[in-house]
């Protein structure tokens, strides 16, 4: 080696290139033991938030016909049985992928080790997981098995009570574990939360952070100087494109409304007078939700194609 190319041990220590050999080939455990001098990161998640917006993302379309027992005949029965498991085979793939990419994203971005993962929800009501466990998709078996607590609250059956469960599990977590949580991830979009980031940044000493699909994502969050830049937009750190939500809850709608008017073997304009009640109609047989305007819109545009 010539003179000029010798380097201190500043040097050395400076060059990325020499740490990697030295942390790779003699400390393969120094990595870890960066990561984890800041302590571990905890991640809950407002299952029912998630859980609708897992769905708008299923190639099928989950409706109650599609589980319903109807006049069939054996073939058509059949048919509709293995539309059902297809569409649950896609959920349980969607789920398990993108679950431990959320883990690995988290992890990487914000130089952390996730140690546990608690989702909340009344699970016994979530939408169609009756009908997914006579075909095999038991959804609590499912997240316990990615090592997932699910905490269901102890009053159910009452609009909030699992975003109340989920925010009293973070500041019990807080109060017991202070020292040793670094990071908080928040899975919700909804505002009620706020107050519970209120309370971390007035209190607390941690990062915290709300991740959201956009289609659900409260857009209140942008407009409060403190959480600019605590938002994560799932859309973008789940996919390798950036995801219009709105433009996929447009088509499964018009999707949605046409398996419901085929069911119905609707033929002909849904008059003014009962637009409200179809759209009732509607909203109690899929989880996505249509204004009077969409269902008139989607009559005239289903009957014109079928013209």
């Amino acid at each position: 080696m010539e003179k000029g190319d010798k380097k201190n041990l500043l040097d050395l220590l400076s060059d990325e290139e020499f740490f990697e050999v030295i942390k790779n080939d003699f400390f393969p455990h120094i990595d870890q033991k960066i990561k984890n001098l800041s302590g571990y990161s905890g991640v809950y998640i407002d299952f029912e938030n998630f859980w609708y917006s897992v769905l708008d993302f299923a190639e099928d379309f989950l409706s109650r016909y599609d589980f319903e027992e109807k006049d069939e005949t054996e073939e058509e029965k059949r048919i509709r049985q293995e539309r059902n498991q297809k569409t649950i085979e896609f959920i349980k793939k969607f789920l398990d992928e993108k679950i431990d990419l959320l883990i690995e994203k988290i992890n990487d971005k914000y130089k952390t080790q996730v140690r546990f993962i608690k989702a909340y929800a009344d699970f016994s009501n979530l939408y169609a997981v009756k009908e997914m466990k006579e075909y095999g998709f038991n959804i609590i078996d499912f997240l316990r098995r990615k090592g997932i607590q699910t905490i269901t609250p102890y009053v159910r059956g009452y609009k909030d009570m699992s975003d109340r469960a989920l925010i009293l599990g973070v500041v019990e977590d807080l109060l017991h574990e202070n020292e040793n949580i670094s990071k908080i991830f928040i899975l919700a979009g909804d505002i009620d939360y706020y107050p519970l980031f209120e309370f971390i940044s007035h209190n607390y000493r941690k990062d915290f952070f709300i991740l959201s699909f956009k289609s659900v994502l409260s857009r209140e969050y942008y407009k409060i100087f403190f959480m600019k830049n605590r938002i994560v937009e799932l859309d973008n750190l789940l996919f390798d494109f950036d995801l219009d939500s709105k433009e996929i809850r447009k088509h499964k709608k018009e999707k949605c409304f046409k398996d419901f008017m085929i069911a119905k073997d609707i033929r002909y304009p849904i008059k003014e007078e009962n637009l409200k009640k179809t759209a009732e109609n509607l909203g109690k047989h899929y989880y996505l939700n249509f204004s009077e305007k969409e269902v008139k819109e989607l009559s005239d545009k289903f009957l014109n194609s079928r013209s």
